[in-house]
């Protein structure tokens, strides 16, 4: 691992918020403060669609805005 990555990594795990990345509608990474603030564990989180973490209010406009960037729309 290189300087910057390094330090990009201490960002990441350092950050008072959750920070998640995903792909094809799954989390494939979240920082030790999701955990947290979720009270999920690792093995509950990776892998899984995204979807399954947001409230049913949010599900339409969160798919929405989702797809849009999958498309390059936004």
């Amino acid at each position: 691992m290189d300087y910057s990555e390094e330090k990009y990594k201490a960002l990441v795990e350092s950050a008072y918020d959750s920070i998640l990345i995903v792909k094809d509608f799954n989390i494939v990474f979240a920082n030790k403060k999701t955990f947290e603030i979720s009270g999920y564990s690792e093995e509950e989180v990776i892998g899984k669609p995204f979807t399954l973490f947001i409230t049913p209010d949010e599900t339409n406009q969160i798919n929405d805005s989702y797809i849009e960037r999958l498309e390059n729309k936004v």
